[in-house]
């Protein structure tokens, strides 16, 4: 699985993904994508990775290593709490250790979030909430780009993010087309299942009434907000549809990045005033 040993080797060498991604030159949403195999690195970004990460480009692409990978695959596997030993003590070959290594990744019997799990033991600290939040920032300016008001989402599972949205209400002339629904609907595509009861959202404006109860309806576990919304927010500056008696109680982290979240907006409208687009829509007559 080439974006499991990706995500591996990038912890190993102690970077994020947005520091992976500086190092690349692409976006941290284009690194989390290469992670989730949505998306396939060129040849000449395979080969930049292997030199970042110190293999060879068959142990990224195949997971079957050359006797230069020696030292990174040695340091993988004495990062385990038990290190790999061989029945008299010693450490596996290095070709074997690579094996064994890929296998983990690879078995079809382990969930995503065990997958995870393996690789943080592996590979050292996990994103905190900034850097999560930084990659829904990205999806912000990706919709404002297009000329949609500035909204980003992702959705993580553990440490790994399983869905991403954006606002697109204008382009698909579609009311329910919310950052966070979008993410969402591929959190629970991604997840096979409905309940996201152990996931958590990032989401760089506060959600609006719609998109809380979608959340409260989804189980998901944790929501973390960048900027407050003073027109329809509805975990705390509105309302706090999540203070009231329904079945699920979301936990909600305010002010993550609230700074560079609210910049993106305040930048977006005060172009949108500067050049205001021709609107197509006309109130109907009463």
């Amino acid at each position: 699985m080439l974006g499991a040993r990706i995500a591996l080797l990038r912890r190993q060498a102690g970077l994020s993904q947005r520091a992976l991604a500086a190092a690349l030159k692409v976006s941290p949403s284009a690194v989390g994508m290469y992670e989730q195999e949505r998306r396939i690195p060129s040849t000449a970004l395979l080969v930049e990775m292997a030199r970042l990460f110190g293999v060879s480009t068959d142990f990224l692409l195949t997971g079957r290593a050359k006797a230069a990978d020696a030292p990174c695959l040695n340091a993988l596997t004495e990062r385990f709490r038990r290190p790999l030993r061989t029945e008299a003590g010693q450490p596996l070959p290095f070709e074997d250790a690579s094996l064994l290594l890929n296998a983990v990744l690879t078995a079809g019997e382990l969930t995503d979030r065990k997958k995870s799990a393996i690789m943080e033991k592996i590979g050292g600290e996990a994103m905190t909430d900034e850097e999560y939040m930084r990659e829904a920032l990205q999806l912000a300016r990706e919709a404002a780009a297009e000329g949609e008001v500035p909204v980003g989402c992702v959705i993580t599972d553990g440490e790994k993010i399983v869905g991403r949205g954006r606002n697109r209400r204008e382009s698909a002339k579609n009311a329910l087309c919310h950052a966070e629904l979008e993410a969402i609907d591929e959190a629970c595509k991604t997840l096979g299942g409905w309940r996201l009861w152990q996931c958590t959202m990032y989401v760089t404006l506060e959600p609006c009434p719609m998109c809380a109860g979608a959340v409260i309806n989804a189980r998901i576990k944790r929501v973390v907000y960048g900027a407050a919304d003073s027109k329809a927010g509805s975990c705390g500056t509105l309302t706090n549809l999540f203070d009231l008696p329904y079945n699920h109680r979301p936990e909600i982290t305010r002010g993550v990045l609230e700074e560079e979240c609210s910049a993106v907006l305040q930048a977006f409208f005060r172009e949108l005033r500067a050049n205001p687009t021709v609107k197509t829509w006309r109130k109907p007559n009463t």
